[in-house]
């Protein structure tokens, strides 16, 4: 895993993200985009996609079905104070897409990924021990 990329219209909670996320990873990269049409536009490669649902170009209903459309190879994680709208999003995608209120804070959020990092992190280093013949 390489990149986390962010959308967020608030640039203090893209920081606190990215910010944390960094202290944890330092080899990870990091883009951020303020609008779905900035991401869509802009599209990188991504292994982690965290994301607010109510963009300001975007209701929370239309990003919902922009992130349902997204490739499943990749990790979806919406973080929007939206319950409604992320916890719907999560059953739509068979909890493929995680959701997390913002309302508890960013904890939550940041615990999943490194959780997740982690994971990843150490099923590499089982496929390239085994790959040597370990």
């Amino acid at each position: 895993m390489n990149t986390i990329h962010i959308i967020e219209d608030d640039p203090l909670q893209a920081e606190l993200l990215v910010d944390h996320l960094s202290a944890s990873f330092p080899a990870m990269s990091f883009a951020v985009s303020s609008s779905l049409a900035h991401f869509a536009a802009n599209q990188q490669a991504y292994d982690v996609l965290i994301s607010d649902l109510s963009l300001p170009d975007s209701p929370s209903t239309n990003t919902a079905e922009f992130l349902l459309g997204l490739p499943r190879r990749n990790t979806v994680v919406c973080f929007s104070s939206d319950q409604p709208v992320g916890e719907d999003l999560a059953k739509a995608s068979g909890n493929r897409i995680q959701y997390f209120n913002k309302g508890q804070g960013t904890a939550h959020v940041i615990h999943f990924i490194e959780t997740l990092l982690q994971a990843e992190h150490q099923a590499v280093g089982k496929k390239a021990q085994h790959s040597h013949g370990h």
